[in-house]
């Protein structure tokens, strides 16, 4: 019962409800005498799965490996119970960036799962799913659509096409879409997305926001963002709500938001979120990691819009002193050629050489063989 109420919470995107529901159970699991490994290993997932939503994935993975190795050693090799313990870690461990063991994880839960209860069961979905996405991580995107299509077509044939699971295919499919400049299929898959979890969650649940932040992500890139920002600002409310204002998915999704508004010139605006999205990365992430060097570069780029060289050429300083090296390469972002011959691509070996490169830039009209003379 308590595994049941904790279920409809997490449905229901109540996570801080859910939480002390599960805790409760894994207490009250531990406790039992007798053997009963496949529901403690349960209740461990389901905690762990639990963290994992919310971006604490240092607590989650205690929990999901602990989880994996008692399903291993008290159940057989082929129980179901044992699948699922191996996909939530295996989903864990993709959320943390280790493609690797991830993908090898959710092969191995595939297995088990298609012998436990067959390759056209939504639970062998679940997990052709959660590979693809993997497979996505990695730009393996041709393995990644076949994979996605499998999953949506026993989706479609076991659970109908009204099922938010159902919903969850399309979003991916259109992931892959957009990658290939499939605009308009992409767009329409989207649009079906949104109004299947809207109609079966209600419109202020993760999953709304998740086809939000994607369509808002193909407006914005094609130019579009006077549609991309309601969408963007929509889906960061959302995530706000339900996940809290440090989840790294709300630093994700604010980050889009702040490219959308520096797009149609409120730099300011951008500049804010920008500082915000950073400072939610480096708590969750490190100084070091490579998404701060990524919020630090579209800083540089709202800098850029405004002539700020020195700001601009903050991040070729912040990779100096953090990675020992001097040589870096400052680009104009224009979409024409002859780049180089133009003096609009510089290898600098200072922080000065990289301020007066990007003041440069920033000051001189780009003339080349393609541009013509204007």
């Amino acid at each position: 019962a308590l595994d049941e109420l904790g279920e409809q919470y997490v449905d229901e995107a109540r996570y801080a409800d859910a939480e002390p529901v599960y805790r409760h159970a894994l207490g009250v699991r531990e406790r039992l005498p007798g053997d009963h490994a496949a529901d403690l290993a349960s209740s461990l997932s389901n905690l762990g799965t639990l963290y994992r939503k919310l971006g604490r994935f240092d607590e989650a993975e205690p929990l999901c490996r602990r989880a994996v190795e008692l399903v291993e050693l008290k159940l057989a090799v082929d129980h179901p119970y044992v699948a699922g313990a191996i996909r939530s870690l295996a989903s864990l461990q993709r959320e943390r960036g280790c493609f690797e063991e991830a993908e090898s994880l959710h092969r191995r839960a595939l297995s088990i799962e298609e012998q436990a209860r067959g390759a056209d069961q939504p639970g062998a979905a679940d997990i052709l799913n959660s590979l693809a996405e993997t497979c996505l991580d990695q730009q393996r995107l041709d393995e990644a659509e076949t994979l996605f299509r499998r999953a949506l077509a026993i989706w479609k044939k076991t659970l109908g096409e009204a099922h938010p699971m159902y919903a969850t295919g399309l979003n991916n499919l259109a992931v892959i879409h957009d990658y290939q400049g499939r605009i308009g299929e992409a767009e329409t898959l989207y649009q079906q997305s949104i109004t299947l979890d809207e109609r079966h969650y209600g419109p202020r649940h993760p999953r709304v926001a998740n086809s939000l932040n994607n369509l808002g992500t193909l407006y914005y890139e094609r130019g579009r963002a006077e549609e991309a920002l309601p969408l963007f600002e929509r889906a960061l409310s959302i995530r706000e709500d339900v996940l809290g204002e440090h989840h790294l998915k709300v630093a994700g999704t604010a980050n889009n938001l702040a490219m959308t508004h520096s797009q149609l010139g409120r730099h300011d605006q951008a500049e804010a979120l920008l500082l915000r999205v950073r400072g939610i990365e480096e708590r969750s992430r490190g100084a070091d990691h490579p998404d701060v060097a990524n919020t630090m570069n579209n800083l540089a780029s709202v800098y850029a819009e405004q002539a700020r060289a020195d700001e601009a050429a903050a991040p070729y300083k912040r990779v100096c002193s953090k990675g020992g090296t001097t040589l870096a390469v400052v680009k104009a972002q224009v979409h024409a050629g002859g780049r180089g011959k133009a003096g609009f691509v510089k290898l600098v070996r200072s922080a000065e050489e990289a301020t007066d490169a990007a003041r440069f830039m920033l000051t001189h009209r780009m003339v080349s063989a393609q541009t013509g003379p204007e």
